[in-house]
């Protein structure tokens, strides 16, 4: 049903204590043995030699070296793909770049579960339409879809925003019809019936006044947190999600090609887990896609990792696209990260054999460019792998997972490459607060990437947050520890095949702020189009973390300014410094270990003419993924390699008997064999000759 209504402002309110559902820790999961786990704590080496170097992959041996239990590592190991890159980023507190404009507040400094979607639209007119969650007091209930406007030459025309919902709302998306009004999708809660999801329609662009329509849910199910775009066809499109948090969920896909008065039957798309949908049409042509990461896992019997954290952490990344608006086949979807999984048959190349170890997780960004190429940008966190483990069924095969370290990864279609955006490979909790404190549920270092271009440079833009180091909310628990976040973007010159190093656009660190100082911006969106400037919108969250999550409790209730910033385009230098690319998949090893050259010989048990042992010994070569082990030649002539005197483990070898012989001298040299079986070239040789010996001899 559609409905016209003049919205104004709610006089009154009515309180509620529901909260959201229970939310899981924030925990590394540990594999105890075959079968078991908990989730109180990681698993890794002893902080020795055997601790895992940047770069690292680990290989257990469960038996030699038992797991020591802790919070987290003293430093994490790398992506498999390649080196982990982090410049630390201590902002002196400055000016915002461009101009910060106030378009209400909220006291639900949470915004949405995972992808963000756009809550910024630039129109034709120059005009930005906003929408976000709005809650007007300390509680859950009552929230509302909120809306405001930015004239060009006027500013901000509607005070404090507008309720578009009289109902319990929220979770709004937006978007924009060619002539410039405003659709803004939101999920409406009444306290006694089913969730469904609402679209409302501004008749004259920026006034307050809106046309809605309630979208008939399936059968015996609630439809909630939409995403929606607008098509150059001027079809609505929609995309919304089952109401399950923290399990698998479907999402389903509706439009509307008659401006909101009908929409078509919502359609099953895929299942996913967990909410990360998102939808965009191209300016360029009719084609309309939805991305999405989805679980790897098989989400109908997950076993033993049925309501843990990684459960939600082992994502591919989908796109399925329309080219026409209208014929959709949701079955031709397009995986654009085609994770490696644990093979066994790759052994003795371990990290190819435990596969991949990052995996997208809770957020997407789409975007069509002005050539009607998509992008995607998205967030991967570690999660490590043994692969003997994995080949079991039903045991736990996850050894390692990050707390909040994470990279953002930008895929472009017409490179078919993936490529470094923003690199966030440290926690930033205080591992010794228990429970762990740091970016929050369902958050990491870096996260939630919102794309846009500017059509007359062609220049890529990806706004994200970035929680900084050092910078965590002060105050007692439970405000104490949760990272204080900054909004950074980085611009791509080349449709996305390099990213500069990241410009910090809000430059507010508030590191032990009390509740009420906090400068935690968060949940930033970029409007898709960039017309010399960068339109974005944020929560200036008061006390950092979600205060709506309890298990544990992230902060106390605030009323949070909503943002608006105008940052010209050409205050984020495109580089250099752009950020180094290293391998999002890993790769059978076809590197051998450096040569040995330090092979040393030593007489041991008498002299030549009396028989005795010759004692070789080196130092270990370097090796990207490790030595496994070494072959000892062994020779009656200098120049000759000779044949193999034994496999071995030890840098140090005793060939007993060996010095003394009176028909043969013999010469010896040493190869390293990494685990993936690449051998490295001949080291230096030695001989019996190359001992000092007594007596003259």
């Amino acid at each position: 049903m559609r409905a016209t209504a003049f919205v104004v402002v709610l006089l009154t309110f009515q309180l509620s204590t529901s909260l959201l559902a229970n939310q899981a820790d924030l925990v590394w999961i540990t594999f105890l043995e075959v079968g078991n786990y908990d989730h109180g704590h990681s698993i890794a080496t002893d902080d020795s030699e055997d601790t895992p170097s940047i770069g690292q992959t680990i290989l257990y041996d469960f038996e030699a070296h038992p797991p020591v239990y802790i919070k987290t590592p003293s430093k994490l190991p790398g992506p498999s793909g390649g080196l982990a890159y982090f410049q630390e980023r201590q902002p002196t507190k400055g000016n915002q770049i461009g101009q910060v404009y106030t378009l209400g507040t909220t006291w639900y400094d949470y915004q949405h579960n995972g992808t963000i979607g756009k809550m910024v639209s630039l129109t034709p007119s120059r005009g930005v339409h906003f929408c976000w969650m709005n809650c007007p007091q300390a509680q859950t209930n009552p929230r509302y879809a909120w809306y405001n406007y930015y004239h060009p030459s006027y500013g901000i025309t509607l005070g404090s925003g507008i309720c578009l919902c009289l109902d319990r709302s929220g979770y709004s998306t937006l978007s924009h019809f060619s002539t410039g009004n405003s659709v803004v999708a939101y999920n409406v809660s009444p306290v006694e019936d089913f969730a469904y999801t609402q679209v409302a329609y501004g008749q004259i662009e920026g006034m307050n006044i809106f046309d809605a329509t309630a979208l008939a849910n399936p059968p015996d199910r609630e439809l909630i947190w939409p995403k929606v775009t607008v098509c150059s066809q001027d079809y609505i499109h929609v995309v919304s999600c089952e109401p399950v948090a923290i399990d698998s969920c479907r999402i389903f896909y509706t439009r509307s090609e008659d401006g909101g008065s009908n929409y078509t039957t919502f359609v099953e798309v895929d299942t996913i887990m967990p909410a990360t949908q998102d939808v965009a049409a191209s300016p360029v042509s009719n084609k309309v896609g939805i991305a999405y990461a989805k679980s790897a896992f098989d989400v109908t019997n997950l076993g033993p990792y049925n309501g843990q954290l990684v459960s939600e952490m082992n994502n591919n990344v989908f796109l399925i696209e329309s080219e026409n608006g209208v014929t959709w086949d949701f079955s031709a979807k397009r995986n654009i990260t085609n994770l490696i999984e644990p093979d066994t048959t790759r052994w003795p190349d371990s990290t190819f054999a435990n596969g991949d170890t990052l995996r997208a997780y809770c957020d997407v960004s789409l975007l069509y460019d002005k050539t009607d190429y998509a992008h995607i940008a998205f967030t991967a966190r570690g999660l490590w792998f043994d692969a003997r483990l994995a080949a079991c069924p039903d045991s736990y095969a996850v050894v390692r997972q990050t707390l909040d370290a994470s990279v953002i990864w930008h895929w472009s279609e017409e490179h078919d490459t993936l490529t470094v955006v923003a690199d966030g490979w440290y926690d930033v909790g205080d591992p010794d607060t228990d429970p762990y404190r740091g970016a929050g549920r369902r958050r990491s270092t870096v996260d939630r990437p919102s794309l846009g271009q500017d059509p007359t440079t062609g220049y890529l833009y990806c706004l994200y947050k970035r929680c900084v180091e050092g910078d965590t909310s002060g105050g007692v628990t439970p405000s104490h520890g949760w990272a204080n976040g900054e909004i950074y973007c980085s611009v791509s010159t080349d449709g996305g095949l390099n990213w500069s190093e990241g410009t910090n656009l809000t430059n507010t660190p508030s590191p032990n702020a009390t509740p009420g100082s906090c400068m935690n911006e968060d949940y930033p969106s970029l409007a898709a189009e960039v017309n010399d400037t960068l339109h974005i919108i944020y929560v200036e969250d008061k006390d950092a973390g979600a205060a709506v999550m309890t298990s544990p409790q992230e902060g106390t209730w605030t009323e949070n300014p909503v943002k608006y910033q105008k940052v010209p385009a050409d205050s984020v230098p495109p580089g250099p410094p752009f950020m180094p690319n290293f391998n999002f998949h890993v790769a059978a090893d076809a590197t051998p270990p450096e040569a040995i050259d330090d092979l040393a010989v030593a007489l041991v048990s008498g002299a030549k003419r009396t028989m005795g042992d010759i004692c070789l010994s080196w130092t270990e070569p370097y090796d990207k993924v490790g030595v496994n082990r070494y072959v000892l030649y062994r020779s009656t002539a200098p120049i000759s390699l000779g044949d193999s005197l034994v496999s071995i483990t030890d840098t140090t070898y005793t060939d007993v008997g060996a010095a003394g012989d009176t028909l043969f001298n013999y010469f010896y040299s040493v190869k390293a064999v990494d685990e993936a079986g690449n051998k490295s070239s001949e080291s230096n040789k030695v001989g019996e000759f190359d001992i000092n010996l007594a007596n003259g001899e």
